[in-house]
C-alpha cells in the first residue's frame, strides 16, 4: 500500500498485519497517483472550461460548485468561481453587503475585474473567513 506524509496519513493508530507493506510516496508525486491521469484526460479531450464543467456535472453528485472546485484545484484552472459554495456566499455577503445567498450576477459583478484570476480571489475570500 502507498501513503503520503500528510497529517491524515498517519499509520500510528492502526494495527498493520504482517502481510502488508507500506511504501511512503514522496511529496507531490502525481506520476504515482492514478487519479492524476483523469485530470490529464480531461485537459486533453475537453479544451475549454464550459466543456469540462459540462462533462463533470454529468457525474452523479457533482454540481457546479464541485466542478469548479475540481477545475481549480486539480486542473489548476485559475478562472473558476465556486458558485453555490456556502463559505463564498457568506464572505461575499459580509464584505459586499449582498443578499445572504448572492445571485450569480452579483458574484460575477464582484469577480469581473479579476478575469482569468477568479480562483485566486476565491481563495482569498475563503481565507478572509479564517
Amino acid at each position: 500500500m502507498r501513503y503520503g506524509k500528510t497529517s491524515y496519513h498517519s499509520l500510528s493508530k492502526y494495527e498493520i498485519p504482517n502481510n502488508i507493506a507500506f511504501i511512503r510516496i514522496p511529496p507531490y508525486s502525481p506520476e504515482l497517483n492514478p487519479s492524476e491521469k483523469i485530470w490529464a484526460y480531461i485537459k486533453q479531450f475537453y479544451k475549454n472550461k464550459t466543456e469540462r464543467i459540462e462533462q463533470l456535472t454529468k457525474i452523479k453528485g457533482i454540481e457546479i460548485w464541485s466542478a469548479n472546485y475540481v477545475l481549480m484545484k486539480s486542473i489548476k484552472d485559475m478562472s473558476c468561481i465556486t458558485y453555490g459554495d456556502s463559505e463564498l456566499n457568506k464572505v461575499i455577503h459580509t464584505i459586499f453587503k449582498t443578499t445572504k445567498k448572492p445571485k450569480k450576477e452579483e458574484i460575477d459583478a464582484i469577480f469581473k475585474d479579476f478575469k482569468n484570476w477568479e480562483s485566486y480571489l476565491n481563495f482569498y475570500l475563503w481565507k478572509y473567513l479564517n
